[in-house]
């Protein structure tokens, strides 16, 4: 089954070193490592001051918006329901890859479940993103939106050369993560509270919706974080 702009790209007819360049390019959207960015920003606003505001508020924003994003991406897959491409979830290993790594590099370059919207291009937009409104002093804002858009533009394109997605999966994905940022931008106002909030409450309904263990742990994330987030401030109260 094809759908509108359904262009996808036969694996088979490319190089290995550039299906494998794609599943290490497509991981910068998975949602661990968006999370690793979280760590990478609290260090980086500590270390340097670039945030806009304190480094555990704008990590914890960034958080919200990594978990909120793959909430959505859960409840939108499973309204939708459409399958991916005809092979998504098999590869073909090539021989230089030792044995006991084959499992790695599978997951590395195949995919499940339901295809659209293009779950990496959601979560990559709002984060990458979100990241490129936070930090005003790393360049100009045309730079960092520009670097934002060629990531997420990478990891779109990552998609659709490992046959995972069609192209429509990624593009509306895309419009979905900008849409989900501008959401979140302007009704939390970067409130880590408001934005966990949400959060959680997207969780909760991906998980009745859907009953996906994946949508448990959103809500499990953002209680975690709110909490931790709350305790931060009674400690900066109590210090002031």
């Amino acid at each position: 089954m094809t759908r509108g702009l359904g262009v996808v790209v036969d694996g088979s007819h490319l190089p290995e070193w550039l299906i494998t360049l794609a599943g290490v390019v497509t991981q910068l959207g998975d949602l661990w490592f968006v999370l690793a960015i979280v760590i990478v920003v609290i260090l980086m606003g500590t270390r340097q001051n670039r945030m806009t505001r304190t480094p555990i508020e704008d990590s914890a924003f960034l958080l919200a918006l990594g978990l909120g994003a793959f909430a959505l991406t859960i409840i939108l897959k499973a309204a939708f329901a459409l399958p991916r491409p005809p092979g998504a979830t098999s590869a073909v290993i090539p021989v230089w890859v030792p044995p006991p790594t084959a499992g790695i590099y599978e997951s590395f370059v195949t995919a499940s479940g339901f295809g659209f919207p293009s779950g990496h291009a959601l979560k990559s937009t709002a984060v990458y993103g979100g990241a490129a409104l936070l930090f005003r002093d790393v360049a100009r804002r045309r730079i960092r939106i520009l670097a934002a858009t060629t990531i997420v533009g990478l990891i779109g394109g990552s998609r659709i050369i490992l046959g995972v997605h069609y192209t429509i999966d990624v593009l509306v994905g895309t419009v979905c993560g900008v849409l989900f940022l501008w959401a979140m931008w302007t009704s939390t106002r970067r409130s880590p509270r408001r934005a966990l909030g949400v959060t959680a409450g997207l969780g909760v309904v991906a998980t009745v919706v859907t009953l996906d263990s994946n949508a448990v742990l959103v809500v499990g994330g953002a209680a975690i974080a709110l909490v931790a987030w709350r305790y931060w401030r009674s400690q900066q109260a109590t210090q002031g």
